[in-house]
Parts: C-alpha cells; sequence; structure tokens
C-alpha cells in the first residue's frame, strides 16, 4: 500500500510542471522527465506506507541524537512543500558550524532549479569542500 498522494509512478511522470513541488523552473521539470523517458530504470514510485512509518520513526530517533561537530551547509528552498521545515531549522540550529542556506525562489530539488539558484548552490558546496581540501 503507498503513501498517501504519491502513485505507482514516478511523480514527474504524474504530476503536470504547473502546481509540482519540486522546481520552479520549467526546464529543468521537463529534463527530469525526459531523463525517465530514456532510463527508465531509474524511476521509482511513492513509498510505500511501511516504508514512510520506518522512515518516520528513524527520523524521530535522530532527532534526539545531538548534531556531529562537522562543516555543514543545509540548502532549503524558500518555497518547499514536501519535508518539514520547523524540522530542518531546528536541526541546524543545534549544528556546530552547520549553516542553514534559505535559498529564495527554490522549492525542494534545489539543484533543479534555474541557473542563478544552482550557481549558488554549487559555488557554495564547492566553497565549503574546497575549506577542507587536502
Amino acid at each position: 500500500m503507498r503513501a498517501p498522494t504519491t502513485t505507482k509512478g514516478h511523480y514527474v511522470q504524474s504530476a503536470p510542471y504547473e502546481g509540482n513541488t519540486l522546481t520552479n523552473d520549467a526546464d529543468m521539470y521537463r529534463f527530469m522527465q525526459e531523463q525517465l523517458e530514456a532510463q527508465p530504470d531509474l524511476t521509482l514510485g511513492g513509498p510505500t506506507v511501511h516504508w514512510l512509518s520506518e522512515g518516520l520513526q528513524e527520523c524521530a530517533a535522530l532527532a534526539q541524537r545531538p548534531s556531529p561537530a562537522l562543516p555543514c551547509i543545509t540548502f532549503l528552498g524558500s518555497d518547499e512543500q514536501i519535508v518539514n521545515t520547523d524540522a530542518i531549522k531546528d536541526r541546524m540550529q543545534r549544528w556546530p558550524g552547520g549553516e542553514l542556506d534559505l535559498v529564495q525562489g527554490a522549492q525542494h530539488e534545489v539543484v533543479m532549479e534555474g541557473p542563478a539558484i544552482r550557481q549558488h548552490t554549487f559555488d557554495r558546496m564547492c566553497a565549503l569542500f574546497d575549506q577542507y581540501r587536502g
């Protein structure tokens, strides 16, 4: 049995671009659709109720644990609708060396947004990695 609001098929194959919860960039949404048409083995359907239950239990357990003392940047789209943004904000407030980057105009797939948002996100990632290059 699938989790509510999900389908057997991949989201981008069943949901139109208009009103989607992944990206504000039509070209990237189309790219995701075309990728799954070209590579159907990459297709994932919605999670089962059991998978969702296990995931929620794991998230609850992890929320009780301290954040690791490691550098981290978490990118959160300002238009996020899929995951619990309060949980993300709470975790990042408790992460020593962690930073929450609230990406204006982005949804869930921050790296699948328009060119300016992708550039910002990848530049920030690379800068973090470059600090620890050996």
